[in-house]
């Protein structure tokens, strides 16, 4: 999305038909806010990619789960 090829439409159609057949859609390899708001705007409510965190190893994401997530304990 938002690139020279823009495949807007394609996604679009793709996240409109799984919506209709009452099934998840996740959005891959979201990098841009740009990108994040055309899925937003086209609602898609689970996304995925670098935009949110570079891969990282399980101990690492349960942790930025933890203190990005989850609200602070007292």
């Amino acid at each position: 999305m938002n690139t020279k090829n823009d495949t807007t439409p394609i996604v679009q159609t793709i996240v409109s038909l799984a919506q209709n057949l009452k099934m998840d859609v996740t959005a891959e390899g979201v990098e841009t806010g740009m990108q994040l708001d055309n899925l937003r705007a086209l609602n898609c409510t689970s996304v995925q990619g670098n935009y949110f965190s570079t891969p990282v190893q399980r101990e690492q994401a349960e942790q930025l789960i933890i203190t990005s997530f989850l609200p602070s304990r007292p």
